[in-house]
């Protein structure tokens, strides 16, 4: 056996004996996390949510407007001539 079929070897090796992952216990500790925060602390992280979620919008409806800008701008320029 050469150096690469040992490699893919040993890859596979590892890809199949690895854990499985616990997102159900991730999801608990996340909810147990987030019931010892304060109203506060709430808060504060809901506030910081919906201003990215603004920046976002206007993000989404400013590539659309440069979207439609720009695809007019040749038409725009063509009846100059």
């Amino acid at each position: 056996m050469d150096l690469v079929e040992k490699n893919k070897i040993l890859l596979e090796d590892t890809i199949l004996n690895e854990p499985a992952a616990d997102y159900e216990k991730a999801e608990t500790d996340l909810l147990k996390d987030a019931l010892n925060r304060s109203y506060t602390e709430r808060f504060l992280m809901t506030t910081r949510l919906y201003k990215i979620q603004l920046t976002l919008a206007r993000q989404k409806l400013l590539t659309s407007l440069t979207t439609l800008v720009n695809s007019f701008l040749p038409w725009i320029f063509s009846m100059k001539k």
